[in-house]
């Protein structure tokens, strides 16, 4: 797993059970083969607003931030160009 930089659904789920036992961050990164600050950057990205940290909601704000926006809707003029050749078939 080296290399990666962003936890799957399943590691998820692993670092959120060790945290809730108690399990240090550095323990984790060791047993999902991953660097401590790969760990320390989703706890602190993943956790709610009271710092627990659960695996679903972990999950749901890796992927909100992932989400980006089409071109078209980031560029109006595109957009209504695409749309008049649509139009004119």
């Amino acid at each position: 797993m080296a290399g990666q930089f962003y936890l799957s659904s399943e590691e998820r789920q692993l670092l959120a059970d060790w945290r809730r036992e108690g399990m240090s961050m550095r323990e984790a990164a060791r047993r999902l083969r991953r660097s401590p600050s790969t760990i320390s950057r989703e706890l602190r990205r993943n956790s709610s607003e009271e710092g627990a940290y659960q695996a679903e909601l972990a999950d749901q704000r890796y992927r909100f931030r992932r989400q980006r926006s089409g071109i078209l809707e980031r560029d109006r003029r595109l957009a209504l160009y695409v749309a008049d050749l649509l139009i004119d078939g």
